[in-house]
């Protein structure tokens, strides 16, 4: 008897990745924030499909480790975080990344708690608590609604900058 193929499924548990690879990302937010260690400092972007699921990736980072560069489902990421939402650390994110960078987990969780969906456990060393979920997911909404971010324009200073002073020299004897 042939055994039947089973379509992928989008729902990581401890020990299935994500199977499915999301399609052309329309990028909403960009932000940067430090990284878990304080040491560098990580890029990163949120989007979403053509069917408004939301994602995110790191993009930069500036201390020079690897990293992965896919999108990352929010709903994969807060499926994970649920698990355990009051003990959590990279590691429960690793999941996530199977066979890519180390790196990726600490860099993911840095982002969240840039994005306030996590923060510093106040009683286990190490670990981050979920937080609520609901106001970033209204933002995104918002800004998915509002068909992404606006690019930053540089402020004119209402004064213009005055030359450096002339150097004194010593009068030469």
């Amino acid at each position: 008897m042939a055994k039947t193929k089973q379509p992928p499924t989008t729902q990581p548990t401890a020990t299935q990745p994500p199977t499915t690879i999301p399609p052309a990302m329309h990028r909403i937010k960009s932000g940067k924030c430090k990284s878990l260690s304080g040491k560098s400092t990580i890029g990163y972007a949120v989007g979403h499909n053509d069917e408004k699921e939301l994602f995110i990736k790191v993009v930069t980072n500036d201390g020079g480790g690897f990293f992965s560069k896919n999108w990352v489902a929010f709903m994969d990421i807060i499926n994970q975080l649920e698990v355990c939402p009051e003990s959590i650390t990279s590691l429960a994110l690793s999941v996530l990344y199977q066979s890519k960078s180390a790196n990726s987990p600490g860099f993911l969780l840095a982002t969240l708690v840039s994005e306030g969906l996590v923060e510093p456990s106040k009683t286990k060393r190490r670990c981050y608590q979920l937080l609520d979920t609901k106001p970033f997911f209204e933002e995104m909404k918002l800004l998915t609604e509002e068909g992404g971010e606006k690019p930053v324009r540089k402020r004119e200073s209402p004064t213009p900058k005055k030359p450096p002073a002339p150097k004194k020299t010593p009068p030469k004897t």
